[in-house]
């Protein structure tokens, strides 16, 4: 900080850098959701666990566990309304992890969608929540 006093006694000069704001935002969580997954590689499940945060409430978190406990983070998700959108790598039935972007619509406890993963497999997606417990998701 620089104080000058000017040619008047009345006048005083002050500068000074303004202040960083750092800006944190809450996640805003949306429950576990029990997932089935249905597609030309067959019918499977997963856990998701799903949050929100930003400025608008509009960036989606979403978190992947498979049947064995690991989990995948998504790298893209949005939120808008009742709409939701991400991206997360998924282990198929042969165990090969491809990326896949989910779009869905949200009701209440359920969500209803359809996805599309990265070698160009079309699928349907339901979810139902479950009780936040470990024991819920087995």
């Amino acid at each position: 900080m620089e104080v000058e006093f000017l040619e008047s006694p009345a006048i005083v000069e002050v500068e000074a850098s303004p202040p960083e704001i750092s800006i944190y935002y809450a996640d805003i969580g949306l429950g576990t959701w029990k997932v089935k997954l249905k597609s030309a590689h067959g019918k499977s499940w997963r856990v998701f666990e799903l949050s929100y945060t930003g400025a608008n409430g509009d960036w989606l978190n979403a978190r992947a566990l498979n049947p064995k406990g690991e989990s995948e983070e998504s790298d893209f998700g949005h939120k808008e309304r009742d709409f939701l959108a991400f991206s997360v790598m998924l282990s198929q039935p042969n165990g090969q992890h491809v990326k896949t972007f989910l779009i869905g619509k949200m009701t209440g406890d359920k969500i209803v969608g359809t996805f599309v993963d990265a070698a160009g497999i079309r699928g349907q997606w339901t979810a139902v929540r479950v009780a936040d417990s470990p024991s819920a998701r087995n």
